[in-house]
């Protein structure tokens, strides 16, 4: 299939969607869905993270209120609606990024992505996966700032350092892949550096909602910066005594959880998560502040523990941030972005019961202090 037949056959599919934002019409949407899924298939493939990120668009809600609740019923067609226009929003948004780039490419215009660097396929595959959908549906500000994450997650993974030089220094991380051995710690030092560089880059975008990321261009440079992180992180070690105290720590803060048919090991970011889902009475919900400085988490409805909103207030944004990141990929909870950009988590099912079958993430109201 020829790039000309590609968009013939993606813009009706595009077109159908301003019927079907009009009215709630669910039958409609899982056919148009289907339709449109396997179209995307064959213009990407099945593996695209970008056909991945639109499987999820299906229309439908993953929190379901206790039918113990008694406006149960209303709660749950008001989260269904929601989600209707919501995935009907975001997936104009993913189709009409990869229509224009198709379109350009078919005219001869210059691309919105850059063909020369093979379009985002030569990036690290990390940095696809969680990037791609972003990118291609013009969110270049949430790309960029999720592949710096990205980032900053594998250097905690290896060292329990989200920094470069934390990771270098204290993390005793070493980088394999000098040229000579005359030449290692200059190797070293450069690696350390990009890392940090990145760290800088990030808190630098989010004191503003879009981060003077504007041009497709650019933004595809800052994907390829981390893209380069970490690939040379993929080849890399931590220094025995440092791997001791990891493991140690590590044994100190992770707990088991069963989660209906798995057993997952919590740390205790995503445990005191799991705790204020918890005790959100309705809209269980998490959602990351920025502002000119730094960043807040701010739960989605009233929390009557002051014990939680203490340990809270004294925990790293950042860790918190990846803990519930990881959350997300285990299905606990849904990762979503608003119309402005601000990070969402909200319970999904599976997080619904792991609280279930875990009694202690489930806090009592407390008297105030």
């Amino acid at each position: 299939m020829n790039v000309s037949q590609q968009i013939k056959l993606l813009e009706p599919q595009i077109t159908k969607l301003d019927e079907l934002e009009k009215v709630q019409d669910y039958e409609s949407y899982d056919a148009w869905h289907m339709q449109t899924e396997l179209l995307l298939k064959k213009i990407l493939s099945d593996s695209a993270s970008e056909v991945q990120e639109f499987h999820r668009l299906d229309g439908k809600s993953n929190v379901v209120v206790s039918n113990r609740n008694p406006s149960a019923q209303a709660i749950n067609a008001q989260r269904k609606t929601e989600a209707y226009f919501r995935d009907v929003k975001k997936s104009r948004s993913l189709l009409k990024g990869l229509f224009d780039f198709l379109k350009s490419t078919e005219s001869g215009e210059e691309s919105t992505v850059p063909l020369s660097a093979g379009t985002l396929g030569s990036l690290h595959e990390k940095i696809q996966e969680k990037c791609t959908g972003l990118y291609l549906g013009g969110h270049y500000p949430e790309a960029v700032e999720k592949s710096f994450k990205v980032v900053r997650d594998r250097l905690r993974f290896l060292t329990d350092h989200e920094t470069g030089s934390k990771a270098f220094g204290e993390g005793g991380l070493y980088i394999n892949g000098a040229s000579a051995q005359n030449v290692d710690k200059d190797f070293q030092d450069a690696v350390k550096f990009l890392t940090m560089a990145i760290d800088q880059f990030r808190n630098e975008k989010s004191h503003t909602s879009d981060g003077k990321i504007e041009d497709p261009i650019r933004a595809y440079e800052y994907l390829t910066l981390s893209s380069l992180a970490m690939h040379l992180l993929d080849d890399s070690k931590v220094k025995e005594k440092n791997k001791q105290s990891k493991k140690q720590k590590s044994e100190k803060t992770q707990k088991p959880a069963t989660t209906g048919e798995k057993t997952l090991t919590l740390d205790s970011l995503q445990i005191l998560a799991l705790k204020l889902f918890a005790a959100m009475p309705e809209f269980k919900e998490l959602m990351i502040s920025r502002y000119i400085g730094g960043s807040n988490i701010v739960p989605g409805d009233v929390v009557n523990a002051p014990s939680l909103l203490k340990d809270l207030e004294a925990v790293n944004v950042a860790e918190f941030e990846a803990s519930l990141d990881e959350l997300a990929s285990w299905g606990l909870v849904v990762h979503e972005y608003s119309s402005r950009g601000t990070p969402k988590y909200r319970l999904a099912k599976p997080g619904y019961v792991a609280i279930r079958e875990n009694p202690e993430f489930t806090v009592s109201a407390e008297v105030g202090e």
